[in-house]
């Protein structure tokens, strides 16, 4: 279904009034199409979550390498954050699975496609931690007090 404007409402319905009027669009491709597609898309909200976290935590951060955390000790805690979340979500998976009787028909699908998110998360997490350590804890402390 799609909320149509104007335009798009004048060419389906030439001269009616389109208001309440649903379209409904027909996929004729192989899902096997979309499928780099969705990854891609998984891929970028999974790194979009590790940003996140990583940039709520940045004050935090600051504070740990102000006492003497290494650049190594932060990532290393962002990797440990990634890899619940991986766990996690692996978890649900297997839960999924059981719930609502899916076969495991596609070995090489049920082993890759967890592979290929672990690492992305993990690199999602791997860069954002490295943006924050980056610059020193003195700078990441000061950026933080500017914008509060």
């Amino acid at each position: 279904m799609a909320i149509v404007d104007e335009t798009m409402a004048a060419a389906f319905w030439p001269g009616e009034n389109p208001i309440g009027r649903r379209v409904a669009f027909e996929f004729d491709g192989d899902l096997d199409d979309m499928v780099p597609t969705w990854r891609l898309l998984a891929a970028v909200g999974i790194y979009g979550v590790m940003a996140y976290s990583v940039s709520q935590r940045t004050h935090e951060i600051g504070v740990r390498m102000a006492l003497g955390a290494r650049a190594v000790d932060v990532v290393l805690l962002v990797q440990r954050r990634a890899l619940v979340l991986i766990a996690a979500g692996l978890l649900l998976r297997a839960m999924s699975s059981v719930l609502f009787e899916l076969s495991a028909g596609d070995l090489a699908t049920f082993a890759t496609v967890p592979l290929i998110l672990a690492t992305v998360a993990l690199a999602a997490g791997y860069l954002p931690a490295r943006r924050v350590v980056a610059p020193g804890a003195c700078s990441t402390l000061f950026n933080v007090a500017a914008e509060a």
